[in-house]
């Protein structure tokens, strides 16, 4: 998860992601220079969170952020998980059976729900589901 200024977002998000029903994961934390009090929730939570990796740092800028993400990961899949988005519980667990259901699978998405800061519904972002599809893209 990178983080820069969302903490009026950032405990629902990370609370999502602590209550998947998956709970064999690393959640790792790269705060990119927060002056909004993202820093101080993060610490917060990474004291409760044992799971919980976080890096504080001055700000870099997104490309950085995810670059320094994945370098630290140490796990089998990455997902990606923005500081102002919320997990459904079973994301995870979804995920990594879609994985164990085809060898042939690299990389796979999902349908976002887009909701306002109030948390009301607005559109759904669909993504293409298969290779061809992908590719047309």
């Amino acid at each position: 998860m990178a983080v820069f200024n969302t903490v009026e977002y950032l405990r629902p998000a990370l609370e999502s992601i602590s209550r998947q029903t998956f709970s064999d994961f690393e959640l790792i934390v790269v705060d990119d220079g927060s002056n909004d009090g993202s820093t101080e929730l993060l610490r917060s939570y990474a004291s409760i969170e044992p799971r919980m990796l976080l890096i504080a740092r001055n700000n870099l800028g997104l490309v950085a952020t995810r670059n320094e993400l994945l370098a630290a990961a140490t796990g089998e899949f990455v997902a990606w998980m923005d500081s102002d988005d919320l997990s459904l519980p079973d994301r995870l667990s979804l995920q990594v059976e879609a994985f164990a259901a085809d060898d042939r699978l690299v990389c796979l998405g999902g349908v976002a729900q887009c909701i306002d800061p109030e948390g009301n519904f607005l559109n759904i972002e669909r993504y293409p589901l298969t290779h061809e599809e992908i590719l047309l893209e």
